[in-house]
């Protein structure tokens, strides 16, 4: 958590508006995995690439809508995009 979340999270705690105060009594209850910042986000280029190669892959099931993770024919499990992202950007599509 950064110093300035901080501070502003120990002014809500003081803060006059109930939304505030709860706001900053619940994230700073939270464990510390959660007060840790977000991973940048990856180029919208390189990820609209990954997202070609990823639908490419002939490991990668084509069953279902396609708005959750796909079944894997390399782990024979459901992985998510990330993970699909993960495994072309480092293996590529065959």
């Amino acid at each position: 958590m950064s110093p300035e979340l901080l501070a502003t999270l120990q002014k809500w705690q003081a803060s006059d508006d109930p939304v505030e105060r709860a706001h900053a009594q619940w994230r700073l209850s939270q464990p510390d995995a959660l007060k840790e910042p977000t991973p940048a986000l990856m180029p919208l280029a390189e990820a609209l690439q990954l997202h070609r190669l990823m639908r490419r892959c002939p490991w990668r099931s084509t069953e279902g809508c396609g708005c959750t993770g796909a079944r894997c024919g390399l782990g024979s499990t459901i992985v998510s995009h990330r993970d699909c992202l993960d495994c072309v950007r480092t293996y590529g599509a065959a």
